[in-house]
């Protein structure tokens, strides 16, 4: 019996290491400078950082993958991916858990195009309440944003590179963003004389590692809230931003 046994355990460890070989975090593919796949490779900021602690720091096999962002978050939801890095929301909250300490935190600002007729009234926008009246640009999966803007006139593109080029277009009034995604896009597309940034910091977001419930990995969370304090008072996070510009 105890033979048996052994031979079991034999034959199916080397399929169960395997399996617990690599940690599977899932990206918005279309999201730069936090995250984009070029040629088939993920890159970004939020790349960056989990190779920093769960691949360098935890030691952990990782592999990153990027897809449009709601089907990204059904890999996670249905199981068929570990983790996602991004702002907690009550529904997500529903098939995940999340770290306490952000891998990430953002300032959001408030975008508007040259010379809106309303100008003088955004100019006094100070909270999302205040916003009220006009119409949002947002990309299709932003739960934050469909949380947030709930009682709004939204108008949903179907990629974040869109949100920035109907906003230049003076087809919505306003684009709420970070000013990572801000940077890139007015660069990478030339339309920074068509967008004006607005003096209103709406807030502070916090991006969280979220890995679904039923993944082998959820104990995780433990150790990577540990890691991500030390990385960042080593002031590896400053030398993430700078290989991205601004």
């Amino acid at each position: 019996m105890k033979k048996s046994i052994i031979v079991f355990l034999l034959f199916f460890m080397p399929s169960l290491a395997s399996a617990m070989d690599s940690f599977k975090i899932v990206y918005f593919d279309s999201y730069p400078p936090l995250s984009w796949d070029e040629g088939g490779k993920m890159q970004g900021i939020l790349v960056d950082i989990m190779n920093e602690t769960v691949k360098l720091g935890l030691n952990y096999k990782v592999e990153h993958t990027g897809h449009p962002w709601k089907r990204a978050q059904l890999q996670v939801r249905k199981g068929e991916a570990d983790a996602f890095v991004t702002v907690p929301t009550q529904s997500r909250l529903e098939y995940t858990k999340c770290s306490q300490n952000p891998a990430l935190t953002v300032k959001v600002g408030l975008y508007t195009y040259a010379d809106h007729p309303r100008m003088d009234e955004l100019l006094q926008v100070r909270s999302y309440e205040d916003l009220a009246g006009f119409t949002v640009v947002e990309y299709i999966g932003n739960e934050w944003a469909k949380e947030k803007f709930r009682n709004m006139d939204i108008e949903w593109a179907s990629t974040l590179q869109q949100t920035f080029e109907i906003l230049a277009r003076k087809r919505s009034d306003i684009l709420v963003r970070n000013s990572f995604n801000y940077n890139y896009f007015t660069e990478s597309m030339n339309i920074g004389e068509k967008i004006v940034k607005l003096p209103a910091v709406l807030s502070s977001v916090d991006y969280h590692l979220c890995i679904g419930k039923t993944s082998q990995y959820v104990n995780l969370i433990k150790d990577f809230d540990r890691v991500i304090l030390t990385m960042k008072a080593s002031g590896k996070m400053e030398e993430i931003f700078a290989r991205y510009g601004k």
